[in-house]
């Protein structure tokens, strides 16, 4: 786990052997305000992993001018053990031991399996609503807030889209990852009159030339006896196939670390967008650049779900409207911050965001 200036500042190992539990809190930096960052329940969560997405947090509620600094938690959950029970019983007894933490220092949200629920969880051993954000309507959250992330990809892509001096429409896209952020990613690109060619679910990848029903494909993703492999008339694919698809945008938003050493050379997309976190391997971003790729990263694209996480903590009663509007603004000027650093200096939009985000914690 590297260690700089800017953190880590505490790091929790919770070992409960009486439930079998192991997890993880890491504060990586408060210098704008406690850290923020979601909990996330996988059998791929260790310190190292959660250590990366804690300063991811960090630049990314700088980047949004947020009064929050970066954090994240952690709690291995293998597939062996997917129990509501369980569950339940390893998420309440993790928040007993962060207990000290939460609010004062670390505010936590929804992660990857872990939601609405698990949140109102954490607000019953805490008996403190402002200690998570995330929460059921009825405990002070935001409704319709599972929208915000998918909503800011969107905006970030029509960003430097529009930054190069065209349009979305009319444009292709392929879609890593049909879930709550893919799913909202979909709606608003073809909203704005785009195409989605390809998409995919945890087990395999589509593609159709011609496009698709989204209600289909919402039929398909929301059955437990279906796939969207079986939407009609497609072509099944692979994930690599995929990420290697030559479309205009690309949208990864399934999970970290898909572009890799073995694939990156064969990327295709004019734009890759990021929304899911950490979704290429570090130090690959500047050789997509360099290949003439333009990545948004994530600490800049997927930005969305913090923001509405800071107005559901300041504003419980903020509508959805509100919420939407704020991510737009926020991520337009954050992206076009980038974009500007990029042109000014000659460097890839990651190397820009981080000298951003860095600027604003530092003063």
């Amino acid at each position: 786990m590297k260690k700089d200036k800017f953190g880590p500042e505490l790091v929790v190992e919770v070992h409960r052997p009486d439930i079998d539990l192991e997890g993880y809190l890491i504060i990586d930096n408060r210098n704008l305000g406690p850290g923020k960052g979601g909990i996330r329940m996988s059998e791929f969560v260790d310190r190292e992993e959660v250590a990366r997405l804690a300063r991811a947090m960090t630049l990314k509620t700088a980047l949004a001018e947020l009064p929050f600094g970066g954090a994240k938690s952690g709690i291995v959950w293998s597939r062996d053990r997917h129990d509501q029970d369980d569950k339940e019983r390893l998420l309440r007894g993790f928040v007993e031991e962060i207990a000290p933490y939460l609010g004062s220092h670390y505010v936590a949200a929804p992660d990857i399996n872990t939601g609405e629920t698990e949140m109102d969880w954490l607000v019953e051993v805490t008996d403190d609503p402002s200690a998570t954000t995330g929460k059921s309507a009825s405990n002070g959250g935001i409704e319709n807030k599972s929208i915000a992330t998918g909503f800011g990809v969107a905006v970030a892509a029509e960003t430097v889209i529009e930054s190069r001096g065209e349009t979305v429409e009319g444009m292709t896209v392929a879609i890593d990852g049909y879930g709550t952020v893919g799913r909202q990613a979909y709606v608003e690109l073809e909203d704005k009159g785009a195409k989605i060619v390809a998409t995919s679910d945890s087990q395999s990848g589509i593609y159709s030339e011609d496009g698709f029903d989204q209600d289909k494909l919402d039929e398909l993703k929301d059955s437990r006896d279906h796939q969207l492999s079986e939407y009609p008339d497609t072509k099944e694919i692979t994930h690599d196939e995929l990420r290697l698809l030559d479309v205009d945008i690309l949208v990864l938003s399934s999970i970290s670390d898909v572009i890799t050493e073995d694939n990156y050379q064969d990327v295709k997309a004019r734009i890759i967008v990021q929304g899911a976190n950490l979704p290429i391997v570090p130090g690959l971003e500047e050789k997509l650049h360099e290949k003439g790729i333009f990545v948004v990263p994530d600490i800049v694209a997927n930005a969305g779900g913090v923001i509405a996480s800071w107005l559901e903590h300041e504003k419980p009663d903020t509508t959805e409207e509100e919420m939407l509007s704020v991510i737009r603004e926020k991520i337009r000027k954050t992206t076009s911050a980038v974009i500007e650093t990029c042109e000014a200096e000659g460097v890839h939009p990651r190397s820009a965001a981080v000298e951003v985000a860095h600027s604003r914690i530092e003063q």
